[in-house]
């Protein structure tokens, strides 16, 4: 087999070099005709490739904002928790008083958490 390649490689360097270059030419045409679909799935496949790397660095902050959001979802829940806890007091407080904005406050309440 190296004796064929060395054999080959001796006869190229005698050939001109514009005989050398047009079989050089002739022989990546058949080559690309051959995988000419083989070249084109790869380098399409590098090319996705290259893409997903990217986009996993968007997802990655995504992510990472997604978590902080969830965060911040609970606090809110909460400190909305915290904030019916106080206006349920005010609302009791307001009822003794005799507050009548207070009973429809209460009712309100009640509808809002029935789902009305």
């Amino acid at each position: 087999m190296k004796d064929e390649n060395k054999r080959a490689d001796m006869e190229a360097a005698r050939e001109a070099p514009e005989e050398l270059a047009e079989k050089r030419l002739e022989k990546t045409k058949a080559f690309l005709k051959c995988h000419g679909l083989e070249i084109v799935l790869g380098a399409g496949c590098v090319g996705l490739g290259i893409v997903c790397v990217r986009q996993r660095g968007v997802i990655e902050m995504k992510d990472k904002l997604i978590e902080l959001q969830k965060i911040r979802i609970q606090e809110l829940v909460s400190l909305c928790e915290e904030k019916d806890a106080w206006f349920k007091k005010l609302m009791s407080e307001a009822l003794k008083l005799g507050s009548s904005f207070a009973g429809k406050c209460m009712v309100d309440r009640r509808e809002m958490l029935a789902g009305r």
